[in-house]
């Protein structure tokens, strides 16, 4: 049964196509690809522009020839039918002419026809066919383009409709059945509904003119093949632009095509009865786009952007010609009267625009956290409080230099829909254990707080700051590219300029993080960057900022990413840089080779997305205009005068107080012999392609992230390198909004993040906190049910932009990122607590928290998270350990330790072994058996790691403690604590002889870049690291052997809590490279709730 969509759906369609496809041509392939292509091949603007318009008009003139080839074809085939059957038809006519007196009325129940005579049967089929030939593009038969034959012809001649009715039976069993058989009207113009009879289909095939229907249904259909080269082709150009973009030109076209099958299809079908028939060759006619695609990867396939820019531009003026001159004739003679054509263009331009913008918006913004200045903001109090705030951070910056992030709590103020409670004082006092309805008030006044804190999406915001070389990064790019004004208003750079004098250390210097000691590195890029935002040379504490960099050499004593960025801005010489060289991205990958084992798509992928585009910025000796300013600071930075730096001997000039990772002798000798090369290097053929090899990974980095990259420092230097390479392009454009992702305002100022910030990351903990507390948690069901729903619109659904072997990139589908899904990139720790999270309220009433994630969601995250299992057992971070340990010898940052491998760390090991538990435990079916030895393969590497105390050291926080409670963890998800494992008992004995004397734990961030336990000074513990002490205890099973060291460190938890709920922000605990801190200014909420409600639980029986 064949059956048709109405007219106006068909036309509709096609005009939706139509737009869809202009739109995509003159604002992405057109504008943008072409343009684009032809200006990294070489080309001037004017010149770029002058081809690309070129190749559109050619790609217009190619398919019209094409469209003219086709239509010769159809035309002589419409004429050689039609020939055929008058010379039959004639023949038929006699013979008729001859029978006609013997000629028998039909008996009762046979096939009665009530029709033309046969030579008019013979004329309506003819042409009949030859409209279909042509049913998608107008006519191809030269009296139907002038209408002779047309759907508007209303005579009673001939040529105008007549039916075919079949009747079967007599009675009430009577049925009829109508076919259009008029002539010129094409297949596509049967009515909806319309129902071709077997009857019909026998006496047709009977008839021997009808036979001839079939030869006419094949040519039309290779004709119809020849014309669907172009459309592959510009379906595989948009893919290659943008995959949301082909899928657009795909259904586009898929639209387009479906009238076309009909034309091929229906005669087939009336020539032989077959519906399979008809379908298979109308279906064949469009393996011919296929053949286009391959004709465009043949022709793309060498990456030669002036390729790229001829093809883009040829196949903009394809599809230009295809919607003008095929999808748009064609919508209006299903539409003649225009009653749905018109809207459904500009339907189909405004669904392709949005689904454009969604493309680069994965979820709207779901965990964007921005902030924007109001000069209305507030009442006068609240910004008088604001005020004092600052005042009081300034006044004890040197005693408490974290934040608080208190403008954030100040602004959630009325947020809060329960509580403050008011806790006893008398249940958590003495040496006695916390009473348990102490522990439960506590508990509430704590999640009410922090659920005033959440936002709208479900994440909570919060301060992810701390480190003291990313701002000036920003800064320094966006003076380069004269946009540092347009981009920071004048408040944004106040606040920057606020929060450097307040963490300028006693001595004048600024060291590498906000509780670091002074370091040229910080103390320089925190000068220079004061100065570009307008601070003059004799302001407060410039002086004396000077002072400390001349004492020490002068900044030309900087560690080499100061160096770099010194260069950029035009106040250091390229020729006092250890080479970047670009070339290093055209190595050989494969591992045979050997040196592929150096490649750098095998490094750790932070390490090698900041040196990218170094190398890029290296290659071509990017400077910034020079100005007064950066002569001024060539005097100001240096204890002698510029000219007479000796810049060769500056390369591996290094102060003292930055050298936490020394170049070992088989660097120096390394970066001597490229940099006696470089001067060959520079400016040659090898070096622009080599440039052309590091945009183009660049480009792809920030397209499959938004614009918002991996992380700070490979943020500002893309953005830098997508200007160095055109200044307008639309890249550069775009990277600007995305800037102020990274950076937050609190009382100290206004700081660049050390990623767009922790959301998942801190959201899944939070999940994982407050369901640890029992039936408390049902109190806050609301909150759980945004978190459930961030938690879900943040998983990774989708891969990366293929192939992504050649991107160095490892699969992404079915992970978590650290923080939102714009950024996108999976780690393995984060994908493990999104699951553990996504489980965990998978398991509570979906009335409260929402329905569950798919399970196939959840499978997919299985499987990243076995795919991220090393050979040892263990498990990295981003991607599998890809190189060796060797290579850490060239690591050339000075400043930062382990940075070169993606290296195994409990952290990450302990959360996926965590969560493959979990998961194991709600679908014990799936992939048990590969499940189950990676768990033991998993726990094996755990316990190798361990150290002889019987702690294990945190790469990600501060430090013994925060990895011991990982380590336990893992321990009790394999069923191990201190009745049956002697490495929890050690885990245990090494926590307990750490306890301070107020029953908490105190860890100073010296321990990570010491790799030596270091207590805080004072007497007052930390409640973050005490909640982590405890949480490890617990997991390890330590309250069934003595209950008394844990009940002190509740204790402790409950007397640190403030009134209204939160808990102090006391020193830095996060940290990464060894040797960087970093603030979680959540952590200090999330885990001390976590660890009560454990403990509320174990130890106290209250679930």
């Amino acid at each position: 049964m064949v059956s048709l969509a109405s007219p106006r759906v068909v036309a509709g369609s096609l005009g939706f196509a139509g737009g869809v496809m202009l739109y995509v041509v003159f604002t992405e392939i057109f504008s943008r690809k072409a343009f684009e292509s032809f200006l990294e091949a070489g080309s001037s603007r004017a010149g770029a522009y002058r081809l690309a318009t070129a190749c559109f008009f050619g790609g217009i003139l190619m398919t019209a020839l094409l469209d003219a080839c086709v239509h010769a074809i159809m035309h002589w085939a419409a004429r050689h039918q039609h020939h055929r059957v008058a010379a039959h038809a004639a023949s038929q006519a006699a013979l008729v002419a001859a029978a006609a007196p013997q000629q028998q009325p039909a008996a009762a129940g046979e096939v009665a026809l009530s029709m033309v005579d046969s030579s008019s049967r013979g004329r309506q089929l003819a042409a009949r066919d030859a409209s279909m030939a042509g049913c998608s593009g107008g006519g191809s038969e030269k009296d139907l383009e002038s209408g002779e034959g047309s759907g508007d012809s209303r005579d009673s001649s001939s040529n105008s409709r007549k039916p075919i009715m079949v009747t079967r039976g007599q009675g009430s069993g009577r049925s009829a059945r109508w076919v259009n058989a008029g002539v010129g009207e094409a297949a596509c113009d049967i009515a909806p509904g319309t129902v071709a009879s077997a009857e019909v289909v026998a006496v047709l095939q009977d008839d021997p003119h009808t036979r001839d229907m079939l030869r006419m249904g094949i040519f039309t259909g290779l004709a119809i093949a020849l014309h669907n080269i172009p459309e592959g082709l510009a379906t595989f150009v948009g893919a290659l632009n943008n995959t949301k973009v082909g899928a657009s030109i795909a259904a586009a076209i898929a639209i387009h095509n479906v009238p076309e099958g009909i034309c091929v299809g229906m005669p087939i079908y009336y020539a032989t009865g077959s519906k399979w028939k008809g379908f298979l060759w109308g279906s064949l006619t469009g393996m011919a786009e296929p053949v286009g695609g391959l004709l465009g990867y043949v022709v793309l396939h060498e990456q030669d952007p002036l390729s790229f820019g001829i093809v883009f531009g040829i196949v903009a003026g394809m599809m230009v010609y295809v919607s003008v001159k095929e999808l748009l004739p064609s919508a209006f003679r299903f539409d003649p009267k225009d009653s749905v054509v018109s809207t459904s263009v500009l339907v189909g331009m405004g669904v392709m625009a949005v689904s454009l913008v969604l493309f680069t918006l994965l979820n709207g913004n779901v965990g964007r956290q921005t902030w924007e200045w109001d000069p209305e903001a507030g009442t006068p109090e609240e910004r008088a409080r604001v005020e004092e705030l600052r005042a009081q951070f300034t006044k004890n910056r040197l005693t408490q230099k974290s934040s608080a992030d208190e403008l954030l709590r100040m602004q959630c103020e009325g947020r809060r829909r329960l509580g403050p409670f008011t806790v006893p004082a008398d249940g958590a006092s003495g040496s006695s254990a916390p009473r348990a309805d102490t522990v439960a008030v506590a508990l509430r006044n704590g999640m009410s707080f922090y659920e005033g804190l959440q936002a709208d999406d479900g994440h909570w915001p919060g301060d992810y700051g701390g480190p003291m070389f990313l701002m000036p990064g920003m800064v320094i790019a966006l003076h380069t590219t004269e946009h540092l004004e347009k981009v920071l208003s004048p408040q944004h750079r106040a606040e920057m300029v606020r929060y450097l004098h307040n963490h300028q250390n006693a001595d004048g210097g600024y060291g590498l993080h906000i509780e670091g000691t002074s370091t040229m590195f910080g103390t320089a890029l925190s000068y220079v960057t004061l100065r570009l935002l307008g601070v003059g040379p004799d302001a407060a504490g410039m002086a004396e900022a000077r002072e400390w960099m001349h004492s020490r050499g002068g900044a030309h004593h900087i560690t080499s990413w100061g160096k770099f960025w010194l260069a950029v801005l035009g106040v250091y010489s390229w020729d006092g840089l250890n080479p970047m060289p670009p070339e290093m991205w055209l190595l050989p990958y494969s591992g045979w080779t050997g040196i592929g084992w150096a490649h750098p798509g095998r490094f750790w992928c932070h390490c090698r997305m900041v040196y990218l585009p170094m190398s890029y910025a290296y290659g071509r000796r990017a400077t910034a205009p020079p100005s007064p300013l950066t002569e001024a600071l060539r005097q100001e930075l240096y204890p002698l005068p510029y000219g007479q730096i000796n810049w060769n001997k500056a390369r591996n000039a290094c102060a003292k107080e930055d050298l936490y990772y020394p170049h070992p002798l088989i660097q120096d000798v390394l970066w001597w012999t490229l940099y006696q090369a470089e001067p060959l290097l520079l400016g040659s053929r090898l070096r622009n392609r080599a440039l052309k090899e590091c945009m183009k990974h660049i480009h792809y980095e920030d397209e499959n992230t938004r614009y918002v990259d991996i992380g700070p420092v490979n943020k500002v230097l893309n953005m830098l390198c997508c200007w160095l390479e055109d200044p307008d392009s639309e890249a550069f454009k775009r990277h600007l909004p995305r800037l102020f992702d990274y950076l937050w305002v609190a009382e100290d100022g206004m700081k660049m993040q050390g990623y767009n910030g922790s959301q998942l990351w801190d959201t899944a903990f939070a999940v994982q906190a407050i369901a640890a507390t029992g039936r408390l948690a049902k109190e806050f069901s609301s909150c759980l049910r945004n978190a459930h729903d961030y938690i879900e619109k943040s998983q990774v659904v989708e891969e990366a932009q293929q192939p992504l072997s050649e991107y160095y990139r490892h699969i992404s589908k079915g992970a978590w990122p650290f923080s939102s899904r714009d950024h996108g990139w999976p780690i393995s720790d984060c994908s493990s607590e999104g699951l553990k999270a996504a489980l965990t309220l998978a398991q509570m009433d979906s009335k409260l928290v929402g329905p569950p994630i798919p399970t196939a969601r959840l499978e997919d995250c299985v499987n990243v998270i076995l795919s991220y299992q090393n050979s040892d057992g263990g498990w990295a971070t981003y991607e599998n350990k890809r190189s060796f340990e060797i290579l850490e010898t060239i690591n050339p940052s000075e400043t930062f330790g382990e940075i070169v491998v993606d290296y195994n760390h409990v952290e990450c090991s302990t959360a996926c072994i965590t969560a493959l538990t979990a998961f194991r435990r709600r679908h014990p079916e799936h992939r048990s058996a590969e499940i189950s030895t990676s768990l033991k393969r998993g726990l094996k590497y755990l316990k190798s790691i361990q150290r002889k105390d019987g702690s294990w050291y945190g790469n990600w926080g501060v430090c013994f403690t925060y990895a011991t409670w990982f380590g336990c963890e893992a321990l009790a998800a394999m069923d191990e604590g201190v009745a049956n494992s002697v490495c929890a008992r050690s885990a245990a004995a090494f926590l307990l002889g750490k306890q301070r004397a107020d029953g908490g734990w105190g860890e100073s961030y010296l321990s990570c870049q010491d790799k030596v336990y270091s207590q805080l000074p004072g007497d007052k513990s930390h409640a973050v690291n005490t909640a982590w002490a405890l949480l490890a205890l617990l997991a390890a099973g330590y309250h069934e052997v003595d209950r008394k060291p844990l009940d002190a460190a509740a204790r402790c938890l409950i007397r640190l809590q403030e009134a209204g709920g939160d808990w102090p922000q006391q020193h830095i605990s996060g940290v990464f490279n060894r040797n960087c801190m970093i603030t979680y200014a959540n952590y200090r909420n999330i885990f001390p709730i976590w660890a009560l409600g454990e403990y509320r639980s174990k130890v106290l029986g209250q679930k």
